[in-house]
């Protein structure tokens, strides 16, 4: 397959390095990343300032990767309208240094890397592993053997899928779940500190207790994580909320009320 790396974590990912080598025999790749890490940028476009790419070698991999002076959906940008000779049958972000569970899904660059792939109807995955995870050769590994599975099983079907896999070793894991996204907040503490200066900043903190609390939800991404399962979680580029739609108030009587009383 034409498949098309992209990442959050610059081109000295870890996880993005052991996707290349997992991947490489058997696919023609094309990865484009940030120039640096640009974790946490969410969906952030660049329109106001011009992009630059530059095609550098990994030695380590040797190995040709794109980098791109931009955020992670930046990257998928130029990679598909401009890197990509033909559309790739398969976008894949990450393997982030990072899990992307719980609202981290909304701050995530990898995902929002993913999500231009979703955009254009692209099957895509979104992976992530903890920070802390030391089998990124083995997850990769176990993806690209799965990889032609995902796809004989979805038989052309458009999917966007966010993978976590838990911080064990693969021989460890206990299966795939099916998980929906931890409902918490990871993103919510702010540390103050003070410079040698004697001005205070901030630094997001990373809150153990928060963590979890969201790995107690059964059925979640958080918890299918924390027992030693990889997590997989259908995401969907369409932002509105039919439920609520069809039962919201018709607020053009509000406006027309407003109208009549000019």
């Amino acid at each position: 397959m034409k498949i098309l790396i992209v990442n959050d974590d610059g081109y000295r990912g870890i996880g993005t390095h052991a996707l290349i080598r997992a991947l490489r025999k058997d696919h023609e790749l094309t990865v484009a990343v940030p120039s640096r890490e640009r974790s946490g940028n969410s969906n952030c476009i660049t329109f106001l300032t011009p992009l630059t790419v530059e095609k550098i070698h990994l030695n380590s991999l040797d190995f040709d990767v794109w980098t791109v002076d931009g955020t992670p959906a930046d990257c998928a940008v130029m990679a598909l309208d401009q890197l990509c000779e033909e559309p790739p049958d398969v976008v894949i972000s990450g393997i982030n240094n990072g899990y992307n569970i719980a609202d981290g899904v909304i701050y995530s660059g990898t995902v929002a890397a993913a999500l231009q792939g979703a955009m254009k109807g692209i099957p895509t995955f979104a992976l992530s592993a903890n920070h802390s995870y030391a089998w990124f050769d083995d997850a990769a590994s176990l993806f690209a053997d799965l990889l032609p599975k995902f796809m004989e099983k979805e038989k052309g079907n458009h999917f966007f899928y966010n993978i976590n896999f838990p911080d064990v070793p693969v021989n460890e894991i206990k299966g795939i779940c099916k998980a929906t996204i931890s409902q918490g907040r990871m993103v919510n503490h702010l540390e103050q500190r003070v410079s040698p200066y004697g001005r205070p900043y901030y630094w997001h903190a990373y809150d153990l207790d928060t963590e979890y609390d969201l790995c107690k939800e059964e059925g979640s991404d958080g918890y299918a994580t924390k027992n030693g399962y990889i997590s997989i979680t259908p995401l969907r580029v369409d932002y509105l909320d039919r439920d609520a739609f069809e039962t919201m108030y018709d607020y053009d009587n509000v406006f027309r009320d407003w109208k009549d009383g000019q």
